[in-house]
């Protein structure tokens, strides 16, 4: 899944609570992978790399809805 992907399935979640009246905040962003990229040196080298530009856009898109203690990063 591509971050376009995750944004898209997200905004169609955060438009459904805002449609209900709800005022939707976000504590924690999960992110759940698999290991296959471990087998290889170079995307096991660049892991750390890409998972902290992942999160660092998707705090920026989504720091307006931050929970007043920000949002945590769970990998």
């Amino acid at each position: 899944m591509n971050f376009e992907e995750i944004l898209k399935r997200t905004q169609t979640g955060l438009d459904y609570m805002l449609r209900a009246g709800l005022e939707p905040e976000l504590f924690a962003f999960c992110w759940m992978q698999g290991e296959t990229d471990a087998m290889d040196e170079a995307q096991a080298d660049a892991y750390l790399t890409n998972m902290t530009d992942l999160f660092n856009r998707w705090l920026r898109v989504y720091k307006k809805l931050a929970a007043p203690n920000g949002i945590a990063f769970i990998d």
